[in-house]
């Protein structure tokens, strides 16, 4: 019965994988071809926008619901139908539509699937349930990188979304299988060594806070360009000599083992320091693909952002437990707006500054705002780190 803990982790690794990896993510390598069929860019950013409008949302009502099994379920359901339903329509309104549903979907099953399997695995807290569960993220992704040229090749766009749909439906059964196990129950482990020293109405110095909401702001902003607008950046380059769908298989595969990797740097290095780090290699690859859209520099661009952007959301929800440890959830909403709204605003700008079918002024953009988030986060670092002295 040993391997069931495993089960629920790769059940929870899958769900991400469609909602996340598929469901929001497939949209980044289809955009190209989406675009051959005459999607202008601010028609791509507005799809984009409302694809994280709904992920905010989903992730904001997940707060007030209770995690388990209907609930992730229905979520997947909506995520696979959504998937194919883009398939199924060529027009704008309608796609609107179902990229706000598919949102909504993935912002559930992401903070959902989170919460329902850490707690039931709570009693196998050896295991690295967190960064192997974040790495369905990157699952999702590598898988959606791949199969996006046979796919577009053999059955054209369409095809492509029903694809996609199918391979959700697919997974989506793994996933309910994995998650109708029984856990074996065991013995709570002995939680006295994390008991905390400060009191009850002990509250985090404001400013260190404020500051982070910006810091993180500036992280969904930058982030997301890169993530929506790549592939179609590196395809209207065409100086590949391999189709750019294969670059965000990259991203996928450098998303799978990022966070195992922070949480094993900022022991060595520290918390503070690890995050500058993950600012400042998402930074470097946004960049790159503006310094030569060559294979290489799209590589080398592709492992540094999927190695740093989930990196970033684990440490900086790390950072607002250590500010507000007795409630984080109330330091983690708010991050969670910020960073929501920092997505909604990404598209829409680098749609706006982009000429013809060329996001360079969005890539840009999207640095120079990362570049504001690291000059604020060396600059607010003693008061963050103050705060978190406190609480010592």
């Amino acid at each position: 019965m040993k391997w069931i803990p495993i089960v629920y982790m790769a059940a929870g690794f899958l769900a991400l994988s469609v909602v996340m990896g598929i469901g929001r993510f497939a949209f980044t390598p289809l955009l190209p071809p989406m675009e051959s069929r005459g999607l202008a860019p601010f028609s791509a950013g507005l799809l984009a926008s409302a694809n994280y409008t709904g992920y905010f949302i989903g992730a904001m009502w997940a707060r007030r619901l209770e995690p388990g099994r209907s609930i992730i379920y229905s979520g997947l359901t909506v995520s696979v139908l959504t998937t194919a339903a883009m398939g199924l329509s060529g027009s704008l309104l309608p796609w609107l539509v179902w990229r706000l549903l598919s949102g909504i979907a993935s912002g559930l099953v992401f903070v959902l699937t989170a919460a329902f399997v850490l707690n039931k695995l709570k009693a196998y807290d050896r295991l690295p349930v967190s960064g192997v569960l974040y790495g369905g993220v990157g699952g999702g992704i590598l898988l959606s990188g791949l199969l996006t040229p046979a796919l577009v090749e053999r059955t054209g766009m369409e095809g492509a979304w029903l694809g996609f749909g199918a391979v959700s439906l697919l997974l989506s059964i793994f996933i309910w299988l994995g998650f109708q196990l029984k856990l074996p129950e065991l013995p709570s482990r002995n939680l006295s060594e994390d008991k905390v020293s400060f009191s009850s109405n002990s509250a985090p110095d404001p400013k260190a806070v404020q500051a982070l909401y910006l810091i993180y702001a500036c992280a969904g902003f930058g982030y997301i360009i890169f993530g929506t607008f790549v592939i179609s950046l590196l395809a209207s380059k065409g100086e590949l000599g391999l189709s750019p769908s294969y670059i965000w298989a990259v991203v996928g595969a450098a998303v799978i083992p990022s966070c195992l990797f922070w949480a094993w740097l900022q022991k060595r290095i520290g918390l503070l320091s690890s995050l500058k780090s993950a600012y400042i290699l998402q930074t470097a690859a946004v960049l790159l693909p503006l310094i030569s859209p060559t294979t290489g520099f799209a590589v080398a661009s592709a492992i540094g952002y999927g190695g740093s952007f989930m990196g970033i959301v684990a440490l900086t929800m790390m950072l607002a437990r250590q500010l507000q440890p007795l409630k984080p959830q109330l330091i983690m909403g708010g991050l969670t707006a910020s960073y929501g709204i920092g997505q909604l605003l990404g598209p829409l700008a680098a749609a706006a500054v982009t000429t013809g079918s060329e996001y360079t002024g969005g890539f840009i953009l999207s640095a120079a705002v990362l570049l504001l988030g690291i000059v604020l986060l060396f600059l607010k670092s003693h008061v963050i780190e103050k705060s978190i002295v406190s609480y010592s």
